[in-house]
């Protein structure tokens, strides 16, 4: 990513494709939970060292590297983001500051964070559980009705 770039996306601010994360020296939580969502939205860019407001704060020089492992290292633990999910967060330099970059494509398979169980494995909602018994309960008790006229 080169500077006015950067600097384009830092003067717009956060959007829904865009996320701005302190950091400092460590990686919170709602970091994966963001991965997460912007992997079930569009797609989008996450920015650590990067304050709400857009000003960068930076992340020290020796954390850096660290940082970026310990993202790739939690992304592809399933107990983290399941299914995994491959990034490659970037290390930028910018106004003397270290800012990590991570671009995220959009996903085709829902993933979920904090959790060891695919999305596809979850249960129904009891509310849809209960249409889709009583829609069906409906339709044999139809068929029934129909197959007792024929006898």
């Amino acid at each position: 990513m080169n500077t006015e770039k950067l600097k384009t996306v830092l003067a717009v601010g956060e959007t829904v494709a865009v996320e701005f994360k302190r950091c400092g020296n460590g990686i919170s939580p709602d970091t994966y939970e963001t991965v997460c969502s912007f992997l079930n939205r569009f797609g989008g860019d996450i920015y650590l060292g990067v304050e709400d407001n857009g000003s960068v704060c930076g992340i020290p020089e020796n954390a850096a590297p660290d940082l970026v492992k310990n993202i790739i290292g939690m992304v592809s633990n399933p107990d983290i983001i399941n299914p995994t999910v491959y990034l490659a967060p970037e290390i930028i330099k910018y106004e003397g500051k270290n800012i990590i970059h991570i671009h995220i494509l959009r996903d085709s398979l829902l993933k979920k964070a904090g959790c060891s169980q695919k999305m596809q494995a979850e249960p129904l909602p009891a509310a849809l559980l209960h249409r889709i018994t009583f829609n069906q309960t409906l339709r044999i008790r139809q068929l029934q009705g129909f197959f007792a006229i024929l006898v």
